[in-house]
């Protein structure tokens, strides 16, 4: 190469591990070092001191990252080496939840990120 880095960009699908109850999830929330469609590229460490500072807290689970659509809860967050790993419950009696839950069983992905190597 002549000195100049060059991009490669990769889809990387965003996956769910379904959980034995009803409206239990848990995957990756982010994943580090990939470039997302915003331009940005999340560091190792970036959640820690947020994950301490909310520990024991009830936080919820957004529809879209709305603020007024909560749809469920976080029951645990946890940053490891690939990224923000998240386990959560969705209120199945909320009309948005059960729509979550129907897009998770067609395997719909709703977030892509991009590997800037």
């Amino acid at each position: 190469m002549n000195g100049s880095h060059q991009k490669r960009r990769h889809q990387v699908p965003f996956s769910l591990k379904a959980a034995p109850d009803v409206g239990v999830f848990s995957g990756y929330a982010a994943v580090f070092n990939l470039l997302d469609e915003g331009g940005d590229v999340i560091a190792p460490g970036s959640f820690q001191n947020s994950i301490k500072s909310l520990a024991g807290k009830s936080l919820p689970l957004l529809w879209q990252h709305q603020p007024h659509e909560p749809i469920g809860n976080i029951l645990s967050l946890k940053e490891d080496h690939h990224g923000l790993y998240v386990k959560a419950r969705l209120a199945l009696s909320l009309a948005r939840a059960r729509e979550a839950t129907h897009l998770r069983s067609l395997e719909v992905k709703t977030c892509r990120r991009r590997n800037n190597i």
